[in-house]
Parts: structure tokens; sequence; C-alpha cells
């Protein structure tokens, strides 16, 4: 796209919204809202199985000539009246348009990263009406299905995706954001369950399992999900930062006392990582431990010299104060 000249502090983005019977694509400046370009499109909610237009997901009727033979172009659709091989061009002839010469699944890709949700579906459908098993073109799908307002409708796909023998196993994963999107947070904890009996070796899922729970208060659950991602070094930030979230809310529930549970299940990261450690400090002051919370501050303050409130603390103690003066 050409650069904007709407306003003193253009701010091009993409936003996908409904135009009557349509979906589009609007390129605006998102800094004084001026449209500059509308792309709408028919788009197929349904998924595209046989039967299904690949354009707008109407159905398919048999098309004749006059002669009574069979269409050449295939099936007709009876909402855009476009034929079934017809169809299959224009979403090649969009693709092209995204990145010439390029596949379905890579055009879809460049249209999601640009913003163009619209036409990320449309494509990523049509590279699954190629060939079902494409797992991440089925993924785009479903993302975009979700982004573009059809949450519901993407859920309930996945959950049919996920009952086919040969389903991967991400697919309980996508399925888990997808009901959370919605607001179905037990859907959502009932699909990474599942997910977790099929795979129960999948780090990975059980720290969405963990962060899923954080969400819904389970804390103890969250925890022991959680502890599956420490051994795995690129997923251990998220782990503590499960682990350190339960520790968080209890101190700020004034349940110092439970933070152990959370120390146990961080093993010796307890001691290391710097938002934990500074936690126990915390709660050690909540349970009148005055030599522990002065232990922790200082440990805070070896890990992060820079540390303002730690140090603040440890500068307003006295040897006869004993509680809430450390926090307040």
């Amino acid at each position: 796209m050409p650069p904007l000249d709407c306003c003193d502090d253009p701010q091009p983005t993409w936003k996908s919204r409904r135009e009557q019977d349509r979906l589009a694509d609007v390129f605006l400046c998102a800094g004084c809202g001026h449209v500059h370009t509308t792309e709408s499109h028919l788009a197929p909610i349904f998924f595209p199985e046989p039967g299904r237009c690949l354009n707008c997901g109407g159905a398919l009727e048999p098309d004749t000539l006059i002669e009574g033979e069979p269409s050449p172009r295939g099936f007709q659709c009876e909402r855009c009246g476009l034929h079934d091989k017809d169809s299959m061009e224009l979403h090649r002839t969009l693709a092209d348009q995204v990145v010439p010469d390029s596949t379905l699944l890579d055009a879809a890709l460049v249209a999601l990263e640009q913003g163009r949700l619209v036409l990320a579906l449309k494509l990523a459908s049509a590279r699954v009406r190629e060939d079902y098993t494409d797992t991440e073109a089925r993924a785009i799908r479903l993302q975009t299905l979700e982004a573009v307002g059809y949450g519901e409708s993407a859920a309930r796909e996945a959950w049919r995706w996920a009952q086919d023998k040969d389903a991967p196993d991400v697919v309980w994963t996508i399925l888990a954001d997808l009901e959370a999107s919605t607001g179905n947070m037990e859907g959502a904890l009932k699909a990474l369950q599942r997910g977790l009996r099929r795979t129960p070796n999948d780090r990975e899922m059980w720290l969405e399992y963990a962060e899923m729970l954080l969400a819904v208060d389970e804390r103890q659950t969250a925890l022991d999900a959680a502890a599956h991602g420490l051994p795995t070094e690129s997923l251990r930030p998220r782990a503590l930062a499960v682990i350190t979230e339960v520790a968080e809310r209890f101190v700020r529930g004034e349940e110092g006392e439970k933070i152990e549970s959370a120390v146990a299940i961080a093993g010796d990261f307890a001691l290391t990582h710097p938002p934990l450690v500074y936690l126990r400090a915390k709660a050690a002051a909540q349970r009148e431990q005055l030599e522990q919370a002065i232990h922790w501050l200082e440990r805070t303050l070896q890990l992060v010299p820079d540390h303002e409130e730690a140090r603040a603390a440890l500068e307003r103690i006295k040897p006869e104060e004993k509680k809430r003066w450390l926090f307040w």
C-alpha cells in the first residue's frame, strides 16, 4: 500500500468487519479513521468440505449444459452462483495478488501477517479444500474464523477435527484457545485434559493447561501442571510465571503461609528467580518472621542489585519492629 497522507500522524492498519452480507478487510488510518481501501469478500464460514461452496459456504448443486451433459466447471453454488472449479481459480488469483506465484498456504500466511483476516480465511480454506490433512492451513482457518467473529463456529469445527483418528496432537491446544476466546473455560480445560490423556508427556500442553487453570484461579492444580514445564529451558519462563503468579495471589490475599506450596514446586528456582524470592520476603513479613524477611530481601538484592522495593523495605527495618512496616 502507498504511504498515507490523510492526516499529520498517519497510522496505517488493517481491520476486519462485516459489511451487509459480506466480510471486509479495511485498510484505514488508526489516527484519523479515514478508510483508504475496502476489500469485501464472501467468506466460507462452513467447513470447506465437498458439497459446500469454497467461495461463500453455500450448498453446491448439479449444473448442466443445454444439451443435458454435466458442466465441465462442476457443481454450482446456489448462493453466489460460482461453479466449484471457478471458485478455486478465484482463490488462486487472490493468492497471486498477495504474493505472485505463491501457494495458497504461503499467501494465507502473508495475508494473516498483514492483518487481512478475511482474505487469510479464504486462502486457508482453499488450501484445506486441496488437502484436509494440512494442519497449518486448518489452524489458520480456525484462527481467522474466530478473529472475524465466528468463535463458536470455529470451536465446533475444531471439536469435529479432534474426533478424527488422525488428528494432530496440537488440535487440543487450538481447541482450548478457541473455547477460551468465547469465554467457555470449562470447554477449554476439558479439551486440554483430553489432549493430555492422549499425550501425557507434552510439556507445552501441560503449560497451556497450567495457564488455563490460573485463569480460573485453580491455584494448586495450576502449580502441579506448571511443574511439567520447569525441566525444559524454553518453557521454564512460562512455568515460573505461573508459579510466581500463584505466589503473588497468596501474598495479596494475606495467605503468605501458603506460598510454601509454590516454593516446593519451584524447587531450586525459588532461590534464583527474583520475583519469587521477593515474594518469599513479603510472605515472611506477613508471618512476622523478621529474620526470614531480611534474608529474602538481601537475597533479592543479590540477584537484582537495583531492586528499589527490596532496598526500600530493608532501609525501613528497625530491630524492634516486626511486621507490616516492611510493605504498606
